[in-house]
């Protein structure tokens, strides 16, 4: 697993030297309504003006957890949301590219191949915005590449067949549908 770990680690450290300075205004919008200063329902009564919507400035109904989560160590710590939120990102987009390592790994079984295909995938402007970024869409994505690679451990005929291999894709299911809807 070291081309996994020297992955992880230099990616880890590019997150770090190289942020994000701009944000989309979802971003600021999202950290802005988890610490309590902007009802993020104002966003969507824009376009239904004669609906009252309840605040849901700490519950997104699309990414519920996206939000939950970061509002919460907020409220207990007084952590800044955007930080929060980045790191959240920055975490699970280095979850991601362990289980799509893990998963090529099993798929193709040619490391040289499977780095060549990691690497592509880490640094494409999509993803590589996505763990940098206050958006929600990558713990979904990282919880879903989780999901095939215990469906592929499942399914495989030398290692496959155990429950737990089950619970956990199903478990993962379940938390990437939370993160983002």
């Amino acid at each position: 697993y070291w081309p996994l770990a020297a992955i992880l680690t230099v990616y880890a450290l590019l997150i770090v030297i190289f942020p994000l300075r701009m944000q989309v205004m979802e971003s600021y919008a999202y950290a802005a309504a988890a610490e309590g200063y902007y009802n993020l329902s104002q966003t969507f009564a824009l376009l239904q003006p004669d609906k009252i919507l309840p605040d849901i400035s700490s519950y997104h109904p699309n990414h519920p957890l996206g939000h939950l989560l970061p509002a919460a160590v907020h409220r207990a710590f007084g952590f800044d949301a955007m930080v929060l939120f980045r790191l959240r990102n920055g975490i699970s987009a280095l979850v991601f590219i362990a289980f799509f390592y893990l998963a090529a790994m099993r798929l193709v079984g040619q490391r040289a191949a499977v780095i060549t295909a990691t690497l592509c995938v880490m640094f494409t402007y999509v993803f590589w915005g996505a763990a940098l970024s206050g958006e929600t869409q990558i713990p979904a994505l990282a919880l879903l590449m989780a999901t095939a690679y215990f469906l592929l451990l499942f399914f495989a005929p030398e290692t496959g067949g155990r429950v737990v291999q089950i619970l956990a894709a199903a478990g993962c299911y379940i938390f990437a549908g939370g993160s983002h809807l």
